[in-house]
């Protein structure tokens, strides 16, 4: 049996997951060309949440009240 053979099984479901519109778990068998793809989405999302935070994350220490770092906290997490 080869590589290819012993995968199409797992394309197949894979295919089926996706045209189903299914959620696919990080633990279930995906291409590799699609994993990447997501982890790559993944990274993105995080330096974006990091890095968008930067800017105000110094000034909720600085808030003169509870009532301005709450305001400033919900900038933070938009």
């Amino acid at each position: 049996m080869t590589m290819s053979n012993t995968l199409e099984p797992l394309q197949e479901t894979f295919d089926a997951t996706i045209a189903s519109e299914q959620r696919v778990e990080p633990r279930d068998w995906m291409p590799d060309g699609y994993r990447k793809s997501l982890i790559r989405q993944i990274a993105q999302h995080a330096h974006s949440e990091i890095i968008g935070m930067q800017p105000e994350g110094n000034w909720l220490t600085r808030a003169p009240s509870l009532r301005r770092k709450a305001i400033l906290m919900a900038k933070v997490q938009d």
